[in-house]
């Protein structure tokens, strides 16, 4: 198996396509004087999460990238404002985009992500334990040949993730496709999503050792 070297020239110029084909404006408004455009918030807002740097780490890294073509470094609390106005929908839909593939064997499953990333030496300084801050619930689906992100569903509050099946369905990213899931969502209500989505549906017996006159669906 080889190693690919991720280039962040190709990662700049392969997300401004995708702000493009999403047709994301230049600009959140047409008075305001804005430092630095949408799409090149977007493209930072990827580095971002690629680098998995604090806002003062990565504000100091991007003095040293020259594929941006920024006339000047953005200070933390620039980036840290301007990645808080990116919608929700815009972040999932660039995500869809970007996980387009062919693959026809998907994977889905919940998770749990933290909301912040401090720094290790700044919670040590505050006495904060980042193991009790608040979570995000994401629903995942991803190719299982190719590793492609196909879509991601957020909410903010703990639920099942049989909730977020309907929502993720709407994409599109079941149709044609063998989706395997783990027991939680050995439901019938879950395979029926999946094939009125336009695919198939594995899931493993959450109670393999009920008889099956015993079961519903």
């Amino acid at each position: 198996m080889v190693n690919k070297v991720l280039s962040y020239n190709k990662l700049v110029v392969k997300t401004r396509k995708l702000i493009q084909c999403a047709k994301v404006p230049m600009h959140w408004s047409k008075t305001c004087n804005e430092k630095f455009d949408v799409h090149t918030v977007c493209v930072l807002f990827v580095l971002f999460q690629i680098e998995q740097k604090d806002y003062r780490l990565f504000s100091g890294w991007l003095s040293i990238t020259t594929a941006l073509g920024l006339p000047s470094v953005p200070h933390f609390t620039t980036l840290q404002k301007a990645f808080a106005r990116l919608p929700p929908r815009l972040i999932r839909k660039l995500m869809q985009l970007a996980g387009k593939c062919e693959d026809r064997i998907a994977s889905l499953d919940p998770t749990y992500f933290q909301l912040t990333n401090p720094s290790k030496g700044y919670c040590k300084r505050i006495g904060r334990d980042p193991r009790r801050d608040k979570l995000r619930k994401a629903t995942v689906v991803v190719s299982t040949n190719k590793k492609k992100v196909l879509d991601v569903f957020i909410k903010a509050k703990e639920r099942h993730g049989m909730k977020d099946v309907p929502e993720i369905a709407k994409s599109g990213c079941f149709k044609g496709r063998t989706v395997l899931a783990d027991k939680e969502f050995d439901a019938e209500r879950f395979h029926q999503i999946v094939e009125d989505s336009g695919g198939k549906s594995i899931v493993p017996t959450k109670y393999p050792n009920v008889p099956i006159h015993r079961t519903k669906g």
